[in-house]
């Protein structure tokens, strides 16, 4: 599906880029900055540029581009519903979403990134399994000191992504009320 990720800020200097399936040229993104300077705003800059042989598909937030390149035909909202994601995701990791606190923040992007694509698809977009799996960079620290102060409790993957795994519950039981009528 998406062969590259470019992270683009409105300076047009490419801030993260990201490749999944073969490498794609730098100049592609720089493509794209030459086209948003060709449109006069950023907001009139077309979802869909279409180039000889790659498709790039965007979305804007906060002055910052995550631009989507793929190189065969791929319905287009697809991609832009996981960019959309990905930056509700970066969002609830990192909070505002900048080019300094992007820089500041790389890290947790390419793991979340690791996490979220495998070879182009999306495979993970649920955040509460991506807590689960990338640990927000604050919480690393504290994260690696509890881990050394306590034996592992049997952390793993719920096979239902809103559920910790492990929860037990002391009693058993099933309380139910019937009515009859007649």
């Amino acid at each position: 599906m998406i062969h590259s990720l470019f992270i683009i800020n409105n300076q047009g200097e490419i801030i993260i880029e990201k490749h999944w399936r073969g490498r794609v040229s730098r100049s592609v993104g720089e493509y794209f900055v030459e086209q948003v300077r060709k449109a006069g705003s950023p907001e009139e800059t077309p979802p869909v540029i279409a180039m000889s042989n790659h498709y790039i598909i965007h979305v804007l937030r906060s002055d910052v581009f995550f631009v989507g390149v793929v190189q065969s035909e791929t319905p287009p909202l697809m991609v832009v519903e996981l960019l959309n994601r990905l930056v509700e995701v970066l969002t609830s990791y990192i909070g505002k979403i900048d080019d300094n606190n992007i820089k500041q923040n790389f890290v947790t992007l390419y793991q979340l990134l690791d996490e979220m694509i495998d070879n182009g698809f999306p495979i993970t977009t649920e955040l509460s399994l991506l807590r689960d799996l990338v640990k927000p960079q604050a919480s690393v620290i504290k994260s690696i000191t509890d881990t050394v102060s306590r034996q592992d409790s049997g952390h793993g993957i719920s096979p239902v992504p809103w559920r910790k795994l492990g929860i037990k519950y002391a009693a058993n039981e099933i309380i139910s009320s019937t009515l009859m009528k007649r």
